[in-house]
């Protein structure tokens, strides 16, 4: 079990590497742009299948139970 302090310090870690960063000057390409789509769409497609499989348990789960 990870402890409390160890999040903070891994929270405070994060924050003011985000907040610290400078600028990137970094060249985007027009191929990213369907890197990212793909990326949108895979996860779009895993979620659907992963519905289709357990969709029966993910509505029984929002079900009121029978009497």
């Amino acid at each position: 079990m990870l402890t409390r302090k160890f999040w903070q310090i891994l929270t405070l870690t994060g924050i003011a590497s985000i907040s610290l960063s400078g600028f990137a000057h970094a060249y985007l390409d027009p191929g990213n742009g369907g890197i990212l789509m793909q990326a949108i769409l895979g996860t779009c497609a895993a979620i659907a299948v992963g519905l289709k499989f357990y969709w029966e348990q993910f509505m029984a789960f929002f079900r009121k139970p029978k009497k």
